[in-house]
């Protein structure tokens, strides 16, 4: 089965980022700094961004298919986006009916540090 190099790279990515986020997963989840959510969050949207900005110059023809320039960006959104999801699992793992299923940031975390 043929994989491009960003899809690569965020599968890369987001399993390097979900190796790295479980050591941290040992932290209780009360000790929580304010805003760590907000930041996580902001960093994927970061990321993507700059994955966008990566296709629409390909598309518009402003620079040529790098496949180290998609792998580049597929590894930062992949780990961009691990310690969000492995966030909603923990939450969801411990409480699963609570949170939105698990999904939506603890009150406390919306506030910016």
């Amino acid at each position: 089965m043929a994989l491009c190099a960003r899809c690569l790279g965020i599968y890369i990515g987001a399993a390097v980022g979900l190796f790295v986020s479980a050591f941290r997963l040992s932290a209780p989840a009360s000790g929580t700094k304010p805003g760590t959510w907000n930041r996580k969050a902001e960093t994927l949207l970061a990321s993507l961004a700059l994955l966008a900005a990566d296709v629409l110059s390909e598309w518009l023809g402003l620079r040529p298919a790098w496949a180290a320039g998609r792998m580049l960006t597929g590894l930062l959104a992949g780990a961009a986006a691990a310690p969000l999801l492995a966030d909603a699992f923990e939450r969801w793992l411990l409480d699963p009916l609570s949170y939105n299923r698990g999904w939506a940031p603890r009150p406390e975390e919306y506030h910016h540090g």
